[in-house]
C-alpha cells in the first residue's frame, strides 16, 4: 500500500535461512529500501517539520485546531476517539459492522486525523 501512495518502504533485512524471514527478504527483491541502521533511515527522512519555526502564537493555533471532515461517520468516529471509546464501544454506538468501523478509521488515519494506539485505541491528532 505504501509503495503504491509513493512512500518509500524500509525493511529489516533477514536471516536468509529462516523461514520468518521470507516477507521482509521478498520486500527487499521487490524494491523495498534495506534499514541497516537508524541514522541511514533518519538521513533518508530529513529534519521534518519544525514547531519551533513558527511563532509562539502560530504554536498554539496549530494545536488548537481539530480536525474537519465533512462525512457525518468520520465526525461521530472523531468524537468517539476523543471520548477514548473503545474499537467495540465504536462499533456499538455507530450500529455498524467492524469491518465498515475499521474502514473508516484506516481512511481516518489515512487522512492524518487519527493515529493507532495500541490496545485497539485511536488518537485524534
Amino acid at each position: 500500500m505504501a509503495r503504491s501512495l509513493g512512500i518509500p518502504v524500509w525493511v529489516v533485512p533477514g536471516d536468509a535461512l529462516r523461514e520468518s524471514s521470507q516477507g521482509s527478504n521478498a520486500l527487499l527483491q521487490s524494491g523495498a529500501l534495506p534499514l541497516i541502521n537508524t541514522q541511514s533511515l533518519m538521513d533518508q527522512l530529513g529534519a521534518g517539520p519544525c514547531v519551533s519555526s513558527f511563532g509562539q502564537g502560530d504554536a498554539s493555533a496549530l494545536k488548537s485546531k481539530k480536525p474537519q471532515t465533512s462525512d457525518p461517520v468520520q465526525t461521530h468516529l472523531l468524537k468517539l476517539v476523543d471520548e477514548d471509546s473503545s474499537f467495540d464501544e465504536m462499533v456499538q454506538a455507530l450500529q455498524s459492522n467492524p469491518e465498515r468501523v475499521a474502514a473508516e478509521l484506516l481512511k481516518l488515519e489515512l487522512e492524518g486525523l487519527v493515529v493507532a494506539q495500541p490496545g485497539l485505541r485511536w488518537r485524534s491528532l
